[in-house]
C-alpha cells in the first residue's frame, strides 16, 4: 500500500454512475455522475428521499454492487483496480453498517462468534488473542462481554443488536465506516444512544463515516458535511451548519421545510409527482416538480458550483434574501 497523506481524501468518488437493467429497453440510473471526497475523520450525512439513490450510491463506493462509470479511491488507489492482498486490505478499511441489524446477524451464531469470525479469517491472532479482542470489541460498545458475549441474536434488543454490529464493523480496525440508516428502525430514545456511541468511537478510533439517512435532525447532529440527492444526482453539498441553515437548493430548502416540528423559513412548494427514474426530466432533474424553474432548466443540467464550500446544482440557487422575501409572500425568482 502506498504511503498516507494525513492532508490527501481519505476517499475519493468521481463521477460515479449505476444504471440498472430493468428490461431489454428500459434502464434506471440510480446514481448519476456522483463526485466528492471524504477527508480522514470526516463525518459526510447523504440525505434525500426515497428513491434518491443514497443507499445504491454508498453500496456501489464499497464495490457491493458494481459501478457502471466513474472511479472510487481511497488513499488515492482505484478499487476497482486492486486484486489480492492490496484488495483486501482495502476491503478491511471499509466497513458498513446495516439498517436491520438483527437480519445482519447469523441467527446460528453467539455474539462472540459473529465477532471472532473476521478476526479468524483476516489475521494471525490465537484464539485467546481473538477472544481479548471480542471482549475489548463488546465493551467498547457498551456491552458486557460475559453477559452478551453467550447470546444469539434473538436474545438481544434492536439496541444491543445495533451495538453488536457496530462492533463487527469495527473489529478489523476500519478507517471508513458506512452507516446505512443505522438508527431509523430503533425507538428514539436508543436511537440518541447509537449516535452517541458513534461519535464517541468515531473520536476514539479516528473513523470517517459516510452517514446516510433520511432524518435531517440525526444527520445535521452527527455531520460535518451534507451532500443532499435527487434522482441519483447531487444537488448541493457544504458544511452541515451552513446548508441547514442557508440552503441553496429549493429541493433542500423544502425538505427543510418538511422537517416536523420546524417553522418553515420560506414559501417554496413542490409540485406534481415523482418523475420515474428510468425517464428522468431533461436538464435538471428537479425542474418538474420546483418552484423556480425557468425554459434553461429543461434544456442544460445544471453543474454543481457555489463558494465557501457550499455547491449547488441549480441554475437559480437561493440566497438569504430570496428566502426573507418568499417566506414574506413575495415572488421568489
Amino acid at each position: 500500500m502506498p504511503a498516507i497523506d494525513d492532508h490527501a481524501p481519505l476517499l475519493t468518488v468521481e463521477n460515479l454512475v449505476k444504471t440498472f437493467k430493468t428490461s431489454s429497453r428500459d434502464q434506471v440510473q440510480a446514481v448519476s455522475d456522483v463526485s466528492f471526497t471524504l477527508a480522514p475523520g470526516e463525518t459526510l450525512g447523504i440525505v434525500g428521499e426515497t428513491g434518491s439513490g443514497k443507499s445504491t450510491l454508498v453500496r456501489t463506493i464499497l464495490g457491493v454492487t458494481k459501478a457502471t462509470g466513474g472511479r472510487v479511491l481511497l488513499d488515492g488507489e482505484d478499487l476497482s483496480q486492486l486484486r489480492g492482498a492490496r484488495l483486501r486490505a482495502a476491503r478491511r478499511d471499509t466497513q458498513m453498517i446495516f439498517q436491520d441489524a438483527m437480519s445482519s446477524l447469523d441467527s446460528r451464531w453467539t455474539v462472540e462468534k459473529s465477532l471472532d469470525e473476521p478476526l479468524r479469517l483476516e489475521t494471525s491472532m490465537t484464539p485467546a488473542q481473538r477472544a481479548a479482542r471480542v471482549a475489548e470489541l463488546l465493551d467498547l460498545v457498551g456491552l458486557d462481554p460475559k453477559i452478551h458475549g453467550p447470546r444469539y441474536p434473538r436474545q438481544l434488543s434492536g439496541g444491543q443488536a445495533q451495538r453488536v454490529a457496530i462492533a463487527r464493523a469495527i473489529a478489523l480496525s476500519p478507517r471508513l465506516l458506512v452507516c446505512d440508516e443505522p438508527v431509523s428502525a430503533l425507538d428514539v430514545s436508543v436511537q440518541a444512544q447509537i449516535i452517541n456511541l458513534l461519535e464517541r468511537i468515531k473520536r476514539e478510533l479516528n473513523l470517517s463515516y459516510l452517514f446516510v439517512s433520511h432524518d435531517l435532525s440525526v444527520v445535521r447532529h452527527i455531520s460535518d458535511r451534507v451532500a443532499v440527492m435527487y434522482l441519483g444526482r447531487l444537488c448541493e453539498l457544504g458544511p452541515a451548519e451552513e446548508v441547514f441553515r442557508t440552503p441553496r437548493h429549493p429541493y433542500t430548502q423544502i425538505l427543510l421545510d418538511a422537517v416536523p416540528g420546524r417553522a418553515a423559513t420560506s414559501a417554496l412548494r413542490m409540485h406534481g409527482e415523482l418523475p420515474s427514474p428510468s425517464n428522468p426530466p431533461s436538464g435538471c432533474r428537479f425542474r418538474t416538480r420546483c418552484p423556480l424553474a425557468q425554459e434553461i432548466c429543461a434544456t442544460e443540467t445544471p453543474a454543481l458550483r457555489g463558494q465557501a464550500g457550499q455547491l449547488a446544482a441549480c441554475h437559480f440557487p437561493l440566497d438569504a434574501e430570496q428566502l426573507f422575501e418568499s417566506h414574506n409572500g413575495k415572488a421568489v425568482a
